[in-house]
């Protein structure tokens, strides 16, 4: 681990100023010296902008492959499409999802180290505080991204036993490497974000940016994976009550390949994220719909035709991305806050609240003049009505996987995963060990940290 540390240093400042680096040729005192150098390392967008969970979005149920295009893959590939990670366990080679996060986590470290040496002042303090409230977002989010793969799902009661992941906090490449507990994990990532809520401007120069409303976010987005609903409703509440938008569905152009506008141009992002096209398989050609999740769109839902294109093997490809890429975006944005704060307060018991937000965002959705808004008897209608409505929506956000390893726990919603290879089905039952990833052979020989 120290090794990759080191060369990820290396990686990381030769892109940025060399002006900056002449001056300090030993690696181990690089440090950005003022808030125009750390912009700079949050404003390197190929790094910043990547999200960390796109294995997880590999193993998820929003997709499924042919069995000719699986056969064309690699045994690492075919293991991991069947949870088995065997393969993947052993590898030699770079898991960009655990690299590229503690490269982020990094870049977090540097910054936080240099805010350390430079005095906040009246003229500097509202830069000062928007700069280490990013670094500590994307230090966050990273976090987030790892402990959501590579550590069991948070339960509460366990927490405090569990292992969760090594929480990178300085850009000593000497600091010892442990694994934190999972309630450590969470406390680190969720204290981080409100420490981070104080310091951010209220609207970000860029959608890139880190901003206050995406810390709230975030926050949500975190909670709603612990199970802690009531934190999850508060912050999905304050995000939304700083920003609102949503785009309407009825002003999109459906003939382009990507009919939903670039993300720079997209009112309901809060903060971009995205997650490359891991093994080929994101892009619309070579990943299909399952029908069960086609067909719960109504015939006047306008994401039918925005989402999905009919591929040449007459099976639906997903592209209504928020990237208008192969990308698939995986940032905040408004329709995900009004889904967990719907959710949350069908959990709450509160219906008309819920049912409220649902329709607010389903408006926007569905044809002008074709939506009939819903009801629910009770909470427990509700729930699942919003729970559905959450599948539709959030369909390729790299989500699916954090909302199963939640679910999974309640009895009512637990959901056996199914693939078909050649005729042969495999399963993944609820609360499988394999809803947590081995972390890869060549950091823990690199590290010593362990296993489980």
């Amino acid at each position: 681990m120290k090794k990759i540390f080191y060369i990820i240093i290396f990686v990381l400042l030769t892109s940025c100023r060399k002006d900056w680096l002449e001056a300090k040729r030993d690696i181990s005192v690089i440090v950005p010296t003022t808030l125009v150098d750390m912009r700079l390392l949050l404003n390197y967008h190929i790094t910043t902008a990547s999200d960390g969970r796109s294995i997880s979005e590999f193993l998820a149920d929003d997709y499924f492959l042919t069995t000719t295009y699986y056969n064309g893959r690699t045994d690492t590939e075919r293991g991991l499409y069947l949870w088995n990670y065997e393969n993947f366990k052993g590898t030699p080679f770079s898991v960009p999802d655990w690299d590229k996060s503690y490269e982020q986590i990094l870049y977090a470290n540097v910054i936080l180290e240099g805010l350390r040496k430079i005095d906040r002042t009246t003229d500097n303090q509202v830069e000062y505080d928007d700069v280490k409230g990013s670094a500590l977002v994307r230090r966050s989010r990273s976090f987030f991204a790892l402990a959501g793969q590579f550590a069991k799902p948070y339960i509460e009661a366990t927490a405090s036993q569990e292992l969760g992941i090594p929480l990178k906090l300085s850009p000593d490449i000497n600091e010892p490497i442990i694994r934190a507990t999972l309630q450590q994990t969470y406390d680190r990532i969720t204290d981080d974000l409100k420490e981070a809520a104080g310091l951010l401007k209220p609207v970000p120069a860029y959608k890139t940016d880190s901003s206050r409303p995406a810390a709230y976010g975030l926050l949500a987005r975190v909670y709603l994976s612990m199970g802690k609903y009531g934190d999850a409703y508060h912050y999905a509440d304050l995000c939304l009550k700083e920003t609102n938008t949503l785009l309407d569905y009825n002003t999109l152009n459906t003939t382009p390949a990507y009919p939903i506008p670039a993300w720079q141009n997209n009112p309901e992002i809060i903060m971009f994220g995205q997650v490359a096209t891991l093994y080929g398989a994101f892009t619309f050609s070579n990943s299909n719909t399952p029908r069960e999740i086609y067909d719960l769109y109504d015939e006047y839902d306008l994401r039918k035709k925005v989402f999905f294109v009919l591929n040449a093997n007459n099976e639906y490809g997903f592209r209504g991305t928020y990237c208008s890429s192969t990308y698939h975006f995986t940032g905040i944005a408004t329709d995900e806050m009004l889904l967990i704060r719907a959710e949350c307060a069908a959990r709450a018991n509160d219906v008309d609240e819920a049912m409220r937000d649902l329709n607010t965002l389903l408006e926007k959705r569905f044809v002008s003049g074709k939506f009939q808004g819903y009801t629910a008897g009770d909470a427990d209608e509700a729930l699942r009505i919003v729970l559905t409505e959450r599948r539709k929506e959030l369909l390729r956000r790299g989500l699916r996987w954090s909302d199963l390893r939640r679910l999974n726990q309640d009895g009512r919603f637990q959901t056996t995963l199914k693939r078909t290879i050649d005729g042969q089905e495999y399963t993944l039952a609820p609360n499988s060990p394999s809803y947590t990833l081995p972390i890869p052979q060549y950091v823990i020989e690199s590290s010593g940290i362990p296993q489980n």
